[in-house]
């Protein structure tokens, strides 16, 4: 008998972290392959202040 902590558990929150835990996953993997890492390079350099001497 599963007492309504556990239903909550199996059928609301276990399926929303198992989504959470694959779209981090692409997410990282999305990063790793650089598109994130040129997309934070760019909005630096946008932000960057041009010094000359």
């Amino acid at each position: 008998m599963m007492v309504d902590v556990d239903k909550e558990y199996k059928y609301d929150w276990l399926p929303q972290l198992v989504e959470r835990f694959k779209a981090s996953i692409d997410s990282r993997a999305s990063f790793n392959a650089n598109e994130g890492l040129i997309a934070m390079a760019r909005s630096e350099a946008q932000r960057a202040v041009l010094f000359q001497a």
